[in-house]
């Protein structure tokens, strides 16, 4: 009996360490981001550039599909809900470094009647868009909204 109860601790610990190891794996390969949020390591003021231009659109939120955000190239942005424009601003990514941000990567800053709201970017790519309010830390998930012509 002894020897069946090592046996199967053995097999769960086996279990878990390739779980781990294959989780692992999966969330640093082709995406460009580890665990989901954008690699900090080595980013530059080109890569702010070309996240710039990945953000640039319309993104539906996950959690309503009636609240979009629009990214426009010029720099203003637009809140839309159900279709109407709630609030317009400005928006500007930054590096975090030498900022209060300096250990997470990617800022984005929007200011909004005169208020200004920071997010991390956590993850931006062609399909998707994950923010981080620093505010209040809550997670905010956004899709491409496809152009229609």
């Amino acid at each position: 009996m002894k020897k069946y109860t090592v046996g199967v601790i053995i097999i769960i610990a086996l279990a878990v360490l390739g779980w781990y190891y294959v989780d692992t794996q999966r969330d640093t390969q082709g995406t460009g981001t580890e665990t989901g949020v954008i690699a900090q390591e080595a980013l530059t003021e080109a890569d702010v550039a070309t996240l710039s231009e990945l953000i640039v659109g319309t993104w539906r939120s996950t959690d309503d599909a009636s609240s979009e955000v629009v990214f426009n190239e010029d720099g203003t942005t637009v809140d839309v809900y159900d279709g109407e424009d709630l609030a317009q601003g400005t928006w500007d990514l930054a590096l975090g470094a030498g900022t209060e941000y300096q250990d997470t990567g990617i800022v984005l800053t929007t200011t909004i009647n005169g208020e200004e709201y920071r997010y991390l970017v956590w993850d931006l790519n062609e399909a998707n868009l994950v923010l981080n309010y620093v505010e209040r830390g809550n997670t905010l998930s956004y899709t491409r909204v496809e152009d229609v012509q």
